[in-house]
């Protein structure tokens, strides 16, 4: 029963935080005007064009069923040339609805699509837009949570609820206006009745809004729960630390609160929803009973036919017209989080436009890149922590540097702030003798290339898992050489032999036909990738993290064998993978304490001789 409480008092109080939306919704109003109007101009003129003669089509059928039962009544020899032309126009109004109804139904469902798929495609590019920095923010994913995948509709949804209300207002009046010719009294009572009803069901979308954004960061964690426990890649660790059950708690106690709240919501629809929904009726049933009781007196039977049918439309109409404006609040909210997300700016990084000559690019492939690092120091946006202070170095061109250190020491900063992925908070790093900032980024991955602690496993072909490292797909008959040799350089050209489709089978069991790789393997592929486009500098974080010694040897023998001086910079714990450096940096709590080869560092370096000597200890 607390529980139940507690969840009623969040429900409460939800609007409040509902309240901190990212984009104004007068910004959201005019975007979602904008993209209609660019992706169906025509289509949206004659969808208005529709809607106006739609909206006076009700009172044609009130005053036509009203004439006719007259007529009717008091002609009962038989049909009267009024009668004729009574039944004509209820024919007309009937027909003539049902037929605009469908063509303004094909008409917005046909340009929902359109914006169904401009949405999407922009989210799309606007994620594409963010830096990796970005996606290190647990902002951008609840922002990302928020848009809903439904954004096209809810943005015609918005034009469509205007629509709505305009189309109702125009029944109403003309509904009005001929009621109040019968009677001014019955007229306005017709017109107050629905708004109790309309304000319950505004209460209730609105309810249901904030309990959906207020909950979104819930939901993502519910999502991350469930994808845990589906996934295959954490399934031998949920079995052996027999975290199944675990998991399961915490995923089904976050749907149980969802849970509660839509029980609170459906309660609320019952009661003060529908208590007010009760109000309208009660007040159309006493407006019917005033009707009957005028008709009977004076014998006006035909008007009171009219009233029914007035009386039937009426409920719905009023109801349109209050949830078409109220139905412009609600889709807004909805378009206010794509909006956010299309507004969302990526991290600022320096950038300049300076180009690699080609006098450079000759430079680079005859004795690699100069970096260094000019008293860097770096704290992570958001955060007070110091993860780097004062660290500078320097890592010849054409040379192979290691980066050793404890976790957390700032080694894979280092990496992140080399290939611009965030922004040094002082200092500077330079490559050739030039400020990296002066040139631009797209420059730098031209003759970049990375292999990743947390590499990516594309399930994609396996050509297209090497190819990939040129920014494209596998072509089988242009890349087939190219991806091979890289293969072979991390022993892996075996792989295209035994597998099924050669060079062009899926990996991962994502898809059809996919055939899964073991954790090294996948990492032996992740460096083929890097190496691929023969890159100037090649940074390696954890290379060999999943590898055998073997297979370490031979990687490593293979970039000996490269016929170009190839600058790499080389964060590792293996010392049997540090050894391959000329040059090592040790680094503790972000800062530089040693600075040699390995022979020299255990002399001179404390840190680096007790982190070496406790590895062979427990080698």
């Amino acid at each position: 029963m607390d529980n139940l409480e507690e969840t009623a008092s969040e429900l409460e109080g939800l609007s409040i935080s509902a309240g901190m939306r990212a984009a104004p919704l007068g910004v959201s109003f005019k975007k979602a005007i904008t993209i209609l109007y660019n992706t169906g101009r025509y289509a949206l003129f004659a969808i208005v064009m529709m809607t106006l003669l739609r909206g006076v089509l009700p009172a044609v059928q009130v005053a036509a069923i009203g004439s006719l039962v007259s007529n009717i009544a008091d002609f009962n020899t038989g049909f009267s040339q009024s009668s004729m032309w009574a039944l004509a126009q209820l024919s007309f109004s009937l027909v003539g609805a049902y037929a605009l109804d469908n063509l303004l139904k094909y008409a917005g469902d046909k340009l929902t699509l359109k914006l169904s798929y401009k949405t999407d495609i922009d989210v799309v590019r606007k994620l594409r837009s963010l830096e990796v920095q970005d996606f290190e923010s647990s902002r951008t994913y609840d922002a990302i949570q928020r848009v809903d995948s439904n954004t096209g509709e809810h943005i015609f949804s918005l034009f469509d609820a205007a629509r709505s209300t305009v189309q109702a207002v125009i029944s109403i009046c003309g509904i009005v206006s001929v009621i109040a010719s019968w009677n001014l009294w019955i007229a306005l009572v017709l017109l107050i009745a629905p708004i109790p009803a309309a304000i319950a069901t505004f209460q209730l979308q609105t309810k249901a809004y904030d309990i959906e954004f207020a909950r979104a960061p819930k939901s993502r964690l519910a999502g991350y729960f469930r994808a845990l426990l589906t996934s295959d890649s954490t399934r031998k660790e949920i079995k052996v630390f027999r975290l199944a059950e675990l998991f399961e708690d915490k995923y089904t106690k976050l749907r149980s609160s969802f849970l509660q709240q839509d029980a609170l919501l459906i309660r609320f629809n019952l009661t003060k929803a529908g208590s007010l929904g009760l109000i309208s009726v009660c007040a159309n049933v006493g407006s019917i009973i005033f009707a009957a009781i005028l008709a009977s007196s004076d014998g006006r039977v035909g008007e009171l036919a009219g009233f029914i049918s007035a009386s039937s439309q009426m409920n719905g109409l009023v109801l349109a017209a209050f949830l078409g404006l109220t139905g412009i609040y609600q889709h807004l909210l909805y378009v206010s989080n794509w909006v956010a997300v299309m507004e969302m700016e990526p991290s600022p990084i320096l950038e300049g436009t300076r180009e690699f000559s080609d006098e450079t690019l000759s430079i680079a492939e005859s004795r690699g890149i100069e970096i260094e690092f000019r008293d860097v120091s770096f704290i992570y946006p958001g955060t007070e922590q110091v993860v780097l202070s004062g660290v500078s170095f320097k890592v010849d061109a054409g040379s192979t540097t290691a980066i050793v250190g404890l976790n957390g020491s700032g080694k894979t900063t280092i990496c992140k702030l080399l290939l611009r992925f965030y922004e040094p908070s002082s200092g500077a790093i330079f490559i050739n003798g030039v400020d990296i900032a002066q040139y631009s980024r797209e420059s730098l991955y031209s003759c970049f290339s990375a292999l990743f602690q947390d590499f990516a496993k594309f399930e994609r072909s396996l050509g297209d898992n090497v190819a990939f490292g040129s920014g494209k797909e596998f072509d089988p008959l242009i890349d087939y050489e190219d991806v091979a040799h890289s293969l072979r350089m991390v022993s892996l050209d075996h792989l295209g032999d035994i597998l099924p489709e050669g060079l062009s089978t899926v990996l991962g069991r994502r898809f059809a036909g996919g055939r899964q790789l073991s954790i090294g393997q996948w990492q032996r592929l992740a460096t083929a990738r890097a190496l691929y486009k023969k890159p100037a500098l090649l940074v390696l974080d954890e290379p060999t993290a999943s590898v055998d010694a073997v297979s370490e040897r031979a990687m490593f023998e293979a970039l000996d064998e490269i016929d170009y001086n190839l600058t790499i910079l080389l964060v590792a714990h293996r010392f049997t993978t540090i050894c391959h450096a000329e040059k090592i940096i040790v680094l503790d709590n972000g800062r530089v304490v040693g600075d040699g080869d390995h022979k020299t560092l255990l002399t001179s370096c404390q840190f680096y001789s007790e982190m070496f000597h406790a590895q062979r200890g427990y080698a």
